[in-house]
């Protein structure tokens, strides 16, 4: 046979391959492959010892030779080298790798020549070349594409393994290019009890002058039947020639090259019997759910099942019933069934339930020998005395961040007010629509509206139901919201624009490209530079519209006037919902910088690094703001080194607390309120830092709502070691516009708080002169406010006298420190008197017509006894020798003494209040003595 198949090379060079046609080829190609399938026919007829092949096993390289000499082949050493060691005789085996895809460069080979050197020959059946070489021992050879004519889709490849002393191959191997396990297709059925098993084969792309078997086998009998096969076909074969077919049964079937040697397997099949299920009859039910209309609980409605009955024997449904959790409200009206051959028939279901809810069944259609599919059954019951004016509310597109709304109509035919006792959003995208009602009235013959709202924050479609729950608590309705919101998408190409040196009167400029990456109109409310600084300019900025996939380039120009490193930013702001504004930084010289804006979050984060930092040159980052209404903004971070440095930092500003601010008021005055927080990391520590600066701006709407000024702020850094807050120097830049700037300098970076200091003033004592008095006569309310706060302030003190505010004063009270006040006041008409400072009752006054205790003693003349007689003091009984006349003298002088220096002493006329000198002389017998520097009337 070898010398067959290089008698075939012989006959048709590949130098006159190319004057043949395709057709000449594929019948060559045809002829090849039959000449390689003859191996196992004449390889028996070779005389013993005859040398096949050149090929030299040692090297790896073989060659296939014509008898004219040409070379056809050639191929690297081995993949795989495997042992050497002998084998018994008989043992040789040779394999294709699978699958081979068309157009592969190479196909692998194993073999295991056993005992002895062999011949390992591969051939494709669409080509005219083929390969062969020596092989010993076991292991793996790669055959290039172009030693076999090439790979392609369809084509067989087979190799074999020969012994020049045997009288046929040792082993052959066969792939088909192109199926996943190398093989032709072959499909086996057979059935249980079946009188035919059928192999369906596809033979028509291999050659056809080569003799294909198929052979078909029970394993469980040991029987088989072979026949002859060709082109593509189905064979059909006797069940009885196999022994039978049982369940169980494990039948094979294979398509082999017949010869005189081993068969070449080209495809095979196996199948395990199962047991034959026998169908029942043919039913159709129509409908396959039986799903009824709402009804109202203790009504019935009814609905016709038809069932049709297709197969030629009759049958019986010994029970038909209807189970399940909600099934008490169904019911049939037969609850047996008999139908003939071909026949169809009606059955009525009936809905009757006895409360509002959702109601589930399965009707079930029981027989002795078969299993019918069940029929789904549901409906539910609503109270109807509320109805819905709809059962579904369609919003159509919205712009993502937009809202829209409609109505909900809930109704009664009744004569009286029902209760709607809930309304709720019950799932889906509950968080995209809200309700404007959620529990109410319903009037007799009226109607309750339910605004429903649309407010999509994210892309994309919403859906949600909305149920109502009536008087008893069960649900009368649900409706279905449905909305798509559109979004637009704002993009920016860049974030950070970093300008080179530029000569003094030089301009030099970049592009910014803006995008809408949504799918709704994108409006740019305003694209503009924080601040121009003199150096920078916009082009193509403002106002503008973008559709969905349009964009707009803007020109950012730097043309500096004198020899500085100014910065600035962009800002673009937007309507869109998650991320509306985006920043661009813009700096020049050493200093780079890029900011990330998180207005949600109300967030700014900058990364910079700048270039030969040190003491005399310090380095200004700009930082952007975050959002437009933030009651605290850091305009900018400066740094100074101790030497000259490269200095990285990472700035993170909010007016909110941020994930790294200490939770602690350690080291903060009373009162004081925290305003924004800065956290900076830098790639240099504290220790070669000689200076930190931050520009930062505060509202002073803000403070005034907080009672404090801008004087009051101060920025603090956290202090580890102390495990609390100190204060920085902080200053008052200016105040314009509503907002205060400020400066604080220190000496290192860590986490910072700006916070206003407040004061906390309070009414720490309160005390009356007197607890009685008469008509008419002064008292004195002496008082002490006390601050605890942080910061100086001005405290309303009000004194109330039975609840009613009769005087009160704003007094100025400094930090940690407390001011006395007084208040004095005439009271004219007789009862008791609850004295109250602001919130601090003082006591009560008893006021009478009669001369009450009093702490002031009363000047010398007249006065009136407890009859209303007038009396002498000379004439009073226990005559002191004139001692009492002194008294008024003896208690001014105490007085004047107790007033201190600076002290002014006056006497107060109590007809008209007018102050005299106290040299003047006086015939008014009521008079009082007072101290000045308590209240407003400093006397």
């Amino acid at each position: 046979m070898y010398e067959l198949h290089r008698t075939f090379l012989q006959q048709s060079p590949a130098s006159d391959d190319q004057s043949v046609g395709p057709a000449t080829r594929w019948s060559r190609g045809r002829s090849l492959l039959a000449a390689v399938i003859a191996v196992a026919l004449v390889v028996s007829l070779l005389p013993a010892g005859i040398a096949i092949g050149t090929a030299q096993a040692e090297t790896g390289a073989g060659t296939v030779a014509a008898a004219n000499g040409t070379a056809h082949s050639s191929v690297d050493g081995p993949v795989a080298a495997g042992s050497t060691d002998a084998a018994p005789a008989g043992s040789a085996s040779v394999s294709i790798e699978t699958p081979v895809s068309p157009g592969q460069s190479s196909v692998d080979i194993r073999y295991d020549a056993g005992s002895g050197e062999k011949v390992l020959l591969a051939a494709t059946a669409d080509t005219q070349s083929a390969y062969d070489t020596t092989v010993t021992g076991s292991g793996t050879k790669r055959v290039s594409a172009s030693a076999i004519g090439g790979i392609s889709d369809g084509t067989p490849i087979i190799a074999a393994i020969i012994d020049p002393n045997q009288s046929s191959p040792s082993d052959t191997d066969f792939v088909y290019v192109g199926t996943d396990d190398g093989e032709i297709p072959v499909e086996l059925s057979a059935e249980a009890g079946s009188d035919i098993v059928e192999v369906t084969y596809d033979l028509s792309n291999l050659p056809s002058d080569a003799n294909y078997g198929l052979t078909v086998e029970n394993r469980r009998t040991g029987e088989r039947y072979t026949e002859s096969v060709s082109g593509s076909n189905t064979a059909t074969t006797d069940a009885s020639t196999l022994g039978g077919i049982e369940a169980g049964d494990t039948l094979s079937a294979a398509i082999t090259i017949e010869g005189s040697g081993p068969s070449l397997t080209l495809g095979s099949a196996s199948l395990t019997v199962e047991e034959n299920v026998t169908e029942g009859p043919d039913f159709v039910f129509t409908p396959s759910t039986i799903a009824f209309n709402a009804t109202t609980p203790g009504a019935s409605t009814t609905a016709t099942l038809r069932i049709e009955h297709n197969d030629v024997d009759p049958v019986t449904f010994e029970r038909v019933s209807i189970e399940g959790p909600g099934a008490d409200a169904f019911s049939v009206e037969r609850e047996q069934l008999s139908l003939d051959a071909v026949d169809e028939t009606t059955l009525t279901v009936t809905f009757a339930p006895d409360s509002a809810g959702e109601y589930n069944g399965t009707m079930l259609f029981e027989t002795a020998d078969f299993e019918i599919q069940p029929v789904t059954v549901t409906g539910t019951a609503r109270d109807e005395t509320i109805q819905l004016s709809t059962q579904r509310l369609s919003f159509g597109d919205l712009v993502a961040g937009e809202s829209t709304s409609q109505d909900l109509v809930l109704t009664t035919p009744t004569d009286s007010p029902i209760e709607v006792s809930d309304v709720r959003l019950v799932s889906g995208d509950t968080d995209a629509f809200s309700l404007g009602v959620t529990n109410g009235t319903v009037p007799a013959e009226g109607r309750l509206s339910v605004p429903v709202t649309f407010a999509p924050d994210r892309h994309g479609p919403a859906r949600a139901t909305l149920a109502v729950v009536g008087p008893s608590g069960d649900r009368v309705g649900t409706v279905r919201l449905t909305g798509n919101a559109s979004t637009p998408e704002l993009a920016v190409d860049r974030t950070s624009i970093q300008f080179p040196n530029v000569a003094v009167g030089e301009q030099v400029s970049e592009t910014v490209t803006v995008s809408n990456e949504g799918n709704a109109t994108l409006t740019v409310e305003r694209a503009e530079l924080a601040e121009t600084r003199g150096v920078f300019g916009l082009q193509g900025g403002g106002s503008f519209a973008l559709e969905p996939g349009e964009q707009r380039e803007l020109t950012v120009t730097f043309a500096p006037e004198r020899e500085r490193e100014p910065s600035t930013s962009l800002y673009v702001r937007s309507n869109d919902p998650t991320n509306p504004t985006r920043v661009v930084t813009i700096s020049s010289g050493r200093v780079e910088v890029v900011a990330d804006v998180d207005e949600r979050n109300r967030t700014t984060q900058v990364q910079a690094t700048a270039e030969q930092v040190s003491p005399d040159d310090p380095a200004t980052i700009e930082v952007p703001d975050a959002t437009e209404d933030s009651d605290f903004d850091v305009d900018n971070v400066s740094v100074a080194t101790t030497e000259e440095s490269s200095v990285g930092v990472n700035i993170t500003t909010s007016d909110r607390q941020l994930d790294t601010t200490p939770d602690t008021d350690a080291g903060f005055p009373n009162a004081t309120r925290q305003l924004g927080n800065i956290s900076v990391d830098a790639t240099v520590s504290n220790d070669r830092i000689q200076e930190v600066s931050f520009t930062h701006r505060v509202s002073t709407e803000r403070l005034a709502d907080l009672n404090t000024t801008a004087e009051d702020v101060v920025l603090y850094r956290y202090n580890e070691t102390l495990g609390e807050w100190v204060e920085q120097d902080t200053r008052v830049v200016a105040q314009r516009n509503g907002v205060a700037l400020l400066r604080t300098t220190g000496d290192g970076f860590s986490e910072w708080t700006a916070a206003a200091k407040r004061p906390d003033i309070r009414v720490a004592d309160a005390e009356a002169s007197v607890t009685a008095a008469t008509v008419g006569e002064d008292v004195v309310i002496q008082v002490e406010l006390t601050n605890d706060g942080g910061a100086d302030g001005v405290f309303e003190t009000r004194l109330l006298l039975n609840g009613e505010i009769v005087d009160q004063e704003d007094v100025t009270v400094p930090e940690s420190s407390t001011v006395p006040v007084s208040f004095q006041r005439s009271l004219d008409e007789k009862g008791d008197y609850q004295v109250t400072v602001n919130d601090v009752p003082v006591g009560t006054i008893k006021v009478d017509e009669e001369t009450g205790e009093t702490n002031v003693s009363q000047s010398t003349g007249t006065q009136t006894g407890g009859d209303g007689t007038e009396t002498n003091d000379s004439d009073s009984e226990g005559d002191d020798g004139g001692f009492s006349s002194l008294l008024p003298l003896i208690a001014a002088v105490g007085i004047l003494v107790a007033a201190g220096i600076g002290g002014s002493l006056y006497l107060r006329s109590g007809d008209d209040g007018d102050a005299v000198d106290t040299d003047a002389t006086t015939e008014e017998t009521d008079t009082t003595l007072e101290v000045e520097g308590f209240g407003d009337d400093e006397e």
